[in-house]
Parts: C-alpha cells; structure tokens; sequence
C-alpha cells in the first residue's frame, strides 16, 4: 500500500496555512510510502510529470509551490507489484489518462510479470486507455484511484483502502488524500467515483470520515479459492516509533521470513 493525494491549487494553501505543506507530503512518505516519490499537474492545459527515486520531499514541495498549476496529484510509492525503478514510480500516463494508484491489484500484477517488470498500477492505465473503458469502470477494482483524464480530475474509490478528503468553501480548497492530519477538523469519506463537478466540488455521497488511530493498514489479497482476505500491517513511521520507545533497533522480527 502507498499514499497519495489529490488536491487544487487553493487545496495546497490550505495544506500549508493549517499545517505546512512539505510537512504534509512527509508525514505522507512516513506512514507508507519512501520507494520513489512522483508527481503530475495540470498547467497552462497541459500535463506536467516528474518522478524518481531520488526525487525528495523537499524538491516535491518547492516544485508544487512554485509552479500555478490547476490541480496535481502526489504519489509516494511502497513497491508490491514490479521493481523499484524510477520509472515504476507513480503516476503513470497512457494517451490522455493519467493515474495513481494505492492498493495491489494482483490480477495485473501476474500481468505487469510479463511485461518487463512493470507496476499492476501501468498495466491498469496502460489497459483502461487502450481499450477505451470509462475511468468509472476503476471502481470495479479493489484498490484507491486519483487521475487526471484528459483535463479533468478524478478520484475512484472502492470499500477497500484509505481515503479522506478536506473542503473549504470561501477558498474552494479540496484535498483528498490516504491520510490528513487532524488539524482538520472536518474530515470527509466516500465510496465511488468522483469526477470534477462546476456545480459541486465535493462528492455527492460524502459522509463523516470515522477517527482512527492511523498506525498501520490493510493489504488485500486472494487466496488460493479466490476468496478475497485482508491482512494488517504496521506502518514504517509506527515501527519506527515502537523502536524508539523500547530502545529496539533489530529490525529482524518485522520481517517477513527472518
């Protein structure tokens, strides 16, 4: 599982006004994520990637504050399907559609084996332009999309995975995003597809997201009947802090087969 976030232009000052936007991203990359940062904007009607490995919080942060984008997506990567390679680092782009993604699809990962070892998240984009499916078919999957299609910002969200989303109304600011600090007050969930509305920005099914200690995650898998399980996993920030406190530093028992 990886982070990621959505947000406006007006979504990042807020970002940055209530909490501090680098510290945003960070606190992002620690819970789970730190195999390859990537972002994409939307400017002057184009779309603008850069990613990699080596590409830093603090890079990330200076390039979304001074470029006047529209909207931009951020994506810190956890690798699951594919290597960890710069060019495996989200997002990715196929025509006109770009997406991140956060989850494992393992249908596409025996896929993404085949094809050079790329993500499940490529062969997904690579799949739903090619063969022309409408972004909302993403919701048939188990896992958090954000994306640009064409111009046009959206987000697909399925029961699984992490999603929370912030909005002020005097500055139009939205954010959506794995996790957000609690300084924001208001904290909103949903389930399904949203897509940039004139009328609205917020989706028309929102609800209250529910308070919850963040100090790990669910994966979702198959098993060998293709029943769907989930399994829980500690974040690396978490680790790290229980380390801390207990003056621990093998890291052996928190991996796995050691």
């Amino acid at each position: 599982m990886c982070r990621l976030a959505l947000f406006n232009k007006a979504g990042e000052k807020l970002i940055e006004e209530k909490y501090g936007f680098q510290r945003f991203l960070s606190d992002l990359e620690l819970s789970n994520g730190g195999m390859g940062n990537g972002i994409a904007m939307i400017v002057n009607n184009k779309i603008k990637i850069k990613k990699g490995l080596a590409f830093e919080i603090e890079d990330v942060a200076k390039i979304l504050k001074n470029t006047n984008y529209t909207w931009a997506i951020f994506h810190t990567r956890i690798a699951s399907a594919g290597e960890i390679s710069d060019t495996n680092c989200h997002p990715f782009k196929s025509g006109d559609l770009v997406l991140a993604m956060n989850g494992t699809e393992h249908w596409a990962s025996k896929i993404a084996g085949s094809m050079g070892n790329i993500t499940d998240t490529e062969v997904i984009t690579r799949l739903t332009n090619k063969l022309k499916l409408d972004v909302k078919t993403l919701k048939n999957y188990n896992s958090v999309f954000v994306g640009f299609k064409g111009l046009i910002p959206f987000v697909v969200k399925s029961k699984f995975g992490d999603l929370e989303i912030t909005y002020d109304k005097n500055t139009k600011g939205i954010i959506f995003a794995s996790e957000l600090p609690d300084v924001f007050k208001k904290k909103y969930t949903f389930e399904g597809f949203w897509g940039l509305n004139k009328e609205t920005l917020l989706p028309s099914n929102v609800k209250m997201a529910s308070k919850k200690s963040k100090i790990g995650y669910y994966a979702y898998d198959y098993d060998d009947d293709g029943e769907l399980y989930s399994k829980y996993y500690k974040s690396y920030s978490t680790i790290a802090k229980e380390m801390e406190e207990k003056k621990e530093y093998d890291l052996s028992k928190y991996i796995k087969g050691v």
